[in-house]
């Protein structure tokens, strides 16, 4: 009789986790709230602790937890994932095949302690994330949800390493990122393009932050290649990866003063995706700076003087073209 309580307990929280996560998953923050939390009572009272409780319980804490952080709620949001990674350990250490939620739960407390400037312990728990991942890719017949698995857990601990200013593990892991999705299908890699591409990106960022330019330019060039797939594949949705990716590359040759490179970088974005806006008027920026600029400083940077006039003036009639049409949809 108690059993059969205790699992009408658990069926009961379980329906209303996953309301709880629908609500989540629709961005209803507050109803996924206190369906998380009624979940969580109607869990407190069973009192025979079984692992679908635990199983249960780390799922609840570990969404629980997402919410708190899109409140912005962090100490909270810590709290509640680091004890959804503690359930995990321990229904591993039971022998429970959870793999993948734990990997997944690790990935999310590193989030979280990268955002609180906690980076030491981010890249630590995220190392866990990857290993868990890594094992189960290592086995036959892998999933997809696997695969993406290995690369959030690679592409994150990327960034992470890169803000800590760890360079080198910031490189290695987002190749490896991009390994785990080469050796899926080339429709695996499609789709996940554009989450290349923002990786690559901030990585590329970081990296110029530290004046490591030719590392910057190459994960630069990683987000251009990426975020052209990705725009090819997906269209009008991924646009603003892409458009990113090109001004980033304008503003690296920029600043290193490869000119003629910073030129093709606007004038291959603008031929990919027609007269963007927000393209044209970094391209006349970058001609502005460019006018400002010594004779020879040009000539060294392989954008004479003459080009740079006739550019700037083509520009500047394209982004006024551009910039009425965009008035008058709007």
């Amino acid at each position: 009789m108690e059993t059969r309580w205790r699992d009408r307990q658990i069926e009961a929280a379980r329906e209303i986790t996953n309301q709880a996560s629908q609500a989540l998953r629709q961005g209803q923050l507050e109803i996924a709230e206190r369906a998380f939390e009624e979940a969580t009572v109607i869990l407190d009272m069973v009192e025979e602790t079984v692992d679908e409780e635990l199983m249960l319980r780390a799922q609840l804490c570990n969404e629980l937890g997402f919410v708190r952080h899109r409140q912005e709620r962090l100490d909270e949001a810590r709290t509640l994932h680091e004890e959804a990674v503690e359930l995990c350990e321990n229904l591993l250490e039971k022998g429970v095949e959870f793999r993948g939620n734990t990997a997944a739960t690790h990935i999310n407390l590193a989030g979280i302690l990268a955002q609180m400037d906690d980076l030491k312990a981010a890249k630590e728990v995220n190392t866990r994330a990857v290993e868990l991942a890594e094992q189960m890719l290592g086995e036959d017949g892998a999933p997809p949800q696997t695969v993406n698995l290995a690369f959030g857990a690679h592409q994150n601990l990327a960034v992470i390493a890169a803000r800590d200013k760890d360079l080198q593990l910031a490189d290695s892991e987002m190749e490896s990122a991009i390994g785990v999705l080469k050796s899926a299908s080339e429709e695996g890699q499609q789709q996940a393009a554009a989450q290349v591409a923002q990786g690559a990106q901030q990585l590329s960022v970081l990296m110029f932050q530290e004046q490591e330019f030719d590392r910057a330019l190459r994960w630069g060039t990683v987000a251009e290649e990426y975020s052209e797939m990705a725009y090819q594949v997906h269209g009008e949705p991924v646009l603003p990866v892409y458009v990113t990716s090109q001004i980033n590359l304008i503003s690296f040759h920029e600043k290193t003063q490869a000119f003629a490179a910073a030129e093709d970088a606007l004038f291959k974005a603008l031929e990919i995706v027609g007269d963007n806006v927000q393209i044209l008027e970094r391209g006349k920026m970058f001609y502005e700076t460019c006018r400002k600029m010594a004779d020879n400083v040009l000539e060294a940077g392989n954008l004479p003087r003459a080009e740079v006039e006739e550019s700037y003036k083509e520009i500047s009639e394209r982004l006024e073209v551009a910039q009425a049409a965009e008035a008058q949809e709007g």
